[in-house]
């Protein structure tokens, strides 16, 4: 196996978890902040103190 294939499978794994996660979520408004979340810190990464 190459690295670009550990990487995509990596990639995978880690949106089937978010999948997951989200469907667990009780309310509709834990899912929004959970999902919000998880976007603001795709877009400005995990130290968003300078934000």
């Amino acid at each position: 196996m190459e690295s670009g294939d550990w990487v995509s499978m990596g990639h995978s794994t880690q949106w089937l978890w978010y999948s997951i996660y989200e469907s667990k979520q009780v309310s509709w408004r834990t899912r929004v902040v959970v999902i919000s979340g998880w976007t603001r810190r795709f877009i400005f990464g995990r130290d968003s103190s300078r934000i």
